[in-house]
């Protein structure tokens, strides 16, 4: 029924505005139209308040030494967490947990690698799947129980942390680009900017980290190469190579 569905996957029934049966896919779903997060009401400081919270018992030991025998740059995008993919033919499991080992990996091959040098971190974008549940249709759907609104926000946050920043030997600079996927509303033309990167970037720069954050693009100069950070889903990032560079 219904009212099963919606207590399966965690949406109030009461704010369903429609929904439709859909059979023909083997595994009978709902189409819902729901109303299960207003963008006019999200307000950012209150987030603040939820993801300070959250990370009020968590710090990071900015006080380490940082050897200087040279920098690296490590890149990750499209970390999409809160997504939920199993049972699929054609595309690998993934989860949260599946998601903290590899950037506990991650962590594990550059202290393994690259011992001796100061480490900077750029993160480009996509670091949840959503925050309201209704980036597209059914994008619900996709998600692990409970991830989205705050409580994506402040995991995700947690997870960096706990499972590949803090793990880092030698850490430098974070470095975080804004995605598709990081705004705090359903409709993209009303969260431009997404706000999802920018508070887990507060919370980052909140634990102790060196963190600069900016929606669009960000230039690093790192080792005599100027790194220019883009998600590739904005303006900008449409120009040409030789137009983004001067």
């Amino acid at each position: 029924t219904i009212q099963e569905y919606c207590d399966t996957y965690n949406i109030p029934r009461e704010e369903v505005r429609s929904y439709k049966l859909v059979t023909h896919t083997g595994i009978p779903f709902y189409n819902i139209a729901s109303g299960n997060v207003q963008d006019d009401l999200i307000d950012l400081e209150e987030i603040k308040k939820e993801v300070g919270l959250a990370l009020s018992s968590y710090s990071y030991n900015k006080g380490r030494s940082v050897n200087t025998n040279g920098d690296i740059v490590v890149t990750i995008a499209d970390l999409h967490f809160g997504a939920y993919i199993d049972n699929l033919i054609k595309t690998k499991p993934f989860n949260i947990n599946i998601l903290s080992d590899m950037l506990n990996e991650i962590s594990e091959v550059v202290n393994d690698k690259h011992s001796g040098k100061k480490v900077h971190v750029h993160i480009l974008g996509d670091i949840i799947e959503s925050f309201t549940g209704l980036n597209h249709i059914n994008s619900w759907k996709g998600l692990q129980k409970g991830m989205i609104g705050a409580e994506v926000v402040k995991l995700a946050t947690v997870v960096l942390h706990k499972d590949l920043l803090s793990r880092i030997n030698s850490l430098g600079t974070v470095k975080v680009i804004s995605g598709n996927h990081d705004r705090i509303t359903s409709n993209k033309a009303e969260d431009t900017d997404g706000d999802v990167a920018n508070l887990v970037s507060w919370g980052l720069e909140l634990l102790g980290y060196d963190v600069e954050y900016n929606p669009f693009v960000l230039t690093h100069l790192v080792d005599d190469i100027n790194y220019i950070l883009l998600h590739g889903h904005d303006a900008i990032s449409k120009k040409s190579t030789k137009d983004i560079c001067w």
